[in-house]
């Protein structure tokens, strides 16, 4: 079971807990990726940055991305985007924290 605590509408970044454990998961959503973080820090991301709250459970990984990319997708619209004319590819680069990125730039230099 996968617990989600809060998100960031706009771009899907969220603060889960799976096994007891809470990480941070961003665009794009890969499970290698997972950031494990500390409580203070889902404390922070609320209180600080703009995070919604949820408690909501998924089964599946692949049930809480289509809710995460339906947040987006609807938080889009509501700001007159279409998500179909944008390059979320870019988007995601710009706004992926310095670990991820480092992961992906590791993973294709080997």
């Amino acid at each position: 079971m996968i617990k989600l605590f809060a998100f960031l509408p706009l771009d899907g970044s969220a603060i889960i807990e799976r096994e007891s454990i809470l990480f941070f998961i961003c665009p794009p959503f890969e499970k290698q990726n997972l950031l494990r973080i500390e409580k203070k820090v889902l404390d922070k991301a609320i209180l600080r940055h703009d995070f919604c709250v949820a408690d909501k459970c998924f089964k599946t990984w692949d049930a809480l991305i289509s809710f995460l990319d339906a947040k987006v997708h609807e938080a889009r619209l509501q700001q007159g985007q279409n998500l179909s004319e944008m390059n979320l590819g870019r988007e995601i680069i710009d706004c992926a924290p310095p670990e991820i990125l480092n992961r992906y730039l590791d993973k294709i230099e080997h």
